[in-house]
């Protein structure tokens, strides 16, 4: 463990080292903006957030405009081909030592990370990416304002200034969102980059919707006996399926092909689960509430289905994901056939 002087001594290396880059972010932005503007990075950022307007119409007024310009900024800074462009049409107007920070971008390019704090000691802040397990630091009063404000996931533009990390515009947070959420919000922003590049990936190619999510920032965790509701859903195909086979549930339901079981426990109603089986198609989908529940039914039931599930998402994962991607949680269409008011519109269509 570092003492308290190597602490000390590594936040004003780190304050210093800070200062002197946003001395040079400031020198330089307005360069970066109209170099932006010549390329249409705002307007490009302008119809990437229109997707989103019914959200962002919600954020603070001045969100739209920082979110703007730090888009811009990582368009370029993320580029090594576009910081040759951007050095090349304004070096003769900038510092050696801006030039010199504008190399080191080149070799080092902005991204953006999901993180988590590990400790704080005043403004400097001990973090681990989420995704790697690498640590770094941070002097950021603001990261250490909001881990004790209850944050438990930050997602942030980093650059490297020397001495450790540095953030740029919008800091996001999360009260009640985990990193392996972001496996499944990254499939429904895009399955195929995710699929080559993983989370980091989609994220660096595909920000917008990640800094939407600013709108489920407060939410936390929805746990019931210390264990987090997360929706599990895996699906399979066995066709021929013999309902009849099925055992142990505490309710069953049909709706036109689709025949659903569902598994509540008496003591624990929202400890629950559900199988659906569409008797056309061959499709059977597993849903339950939580991991444990998903574990002991796929032990119980006649087939497998493996002991995790395909998809799983927390609540305030599984919302936001619909709200902004626009899509559902497997098994939600099943679901809905059997949601109180489809059901009364079926009986009431039996009785005619």
């Amino acid at each position: 463990m570092f003492t308290i002087a190597v602490m000390e001594h590594l936040s004003e290396k780190l304050k210093a080292a800070s200062r002197q880059y946003s001395d040079y972010l400031s020198r330089v932005t307005g360069s970066v903006f109209r170099f932006s503007k010549d390329l249409k990075l705002n307007r490009e950022f302008d119809r990437e957030i229109k997707t989103y307007r019914e959200l962002v119409s919600q954020f603070p007024e001045a969100w739209e405009d920082t979110a703007r310009g730090e888009y811009c900024f990582f368009r370029v800074f993320s580029s090594t081909l576009l910081l040759k462009k951007f050095l090349k049409r304004n070096r003769d107007q900038m510092m050696e030592s801006d030039v010199r920070i504008t190399n080191q971008f080149m070799q080092n390019p902005w991204e953006y990370i999901l993180f988590e704090v590990q400790k704080t000691e005043g403004t400097l802040v001990y973090a681990r990416d989420a995704l790697t397990g690498e640590d770094f630091y941070l002097e950021s009063p603001q990261v250490a304002e909001l881990k004790q404000n209850g944050a438990k996931l930050f997602f942030s533009l980093v650059f490297f200034n020397g001495e450790g990390y540095q953030t740029y515009g919008i800091i996001q947070y999360f009260k009640g969102v985990t990193p392996h959420d972001f496996e499944y919000f990254s499939r429904r922003v895009n399955s195929n980059v995710y699929e080559t590049g993983g989370i980091d990936g989609v994220m660096n190619r595909f920000p917008v919707p990640f800094k939407v999510l600013f709108a489920f920032s407060e939410i936390p965790f929805v746990v019931h006996k210390q264990e987090e509701i997360r929706y599990c859903a895996s699906v399979n195909e066995i066709p021929g399926f013999e309902v009849d086979v099925v055992e142990g549930y505490s309710a069953k339901g049909e709706s036109g092909p689709v025949v659903k079981f569902s598994f509540v426990q008496e003591d624990d109603p929202l400890r629950s689960g559900s199988l659906y089986v569409n008797t056309l198609t061959g499709e059977v989908i597993l849903l339950a509430t939580s991991v444990s529940m998903y574990r002991e039914l796929s032990d119980k039931l006649p087939f497998d289905f493996g002991p995790e599930p395909d998809e799983d998402a927390g609540l305030v994962m599984m919302t936001a994901t619909e709200k902004i991607t626009g899509q559902l949680f497997p098994g939600t269409v099943y679901d809905e056939l059997f949601s109180d008011n489809n059901a009364q519109q079926e009986e009431a269509q039996h009785h005619d």
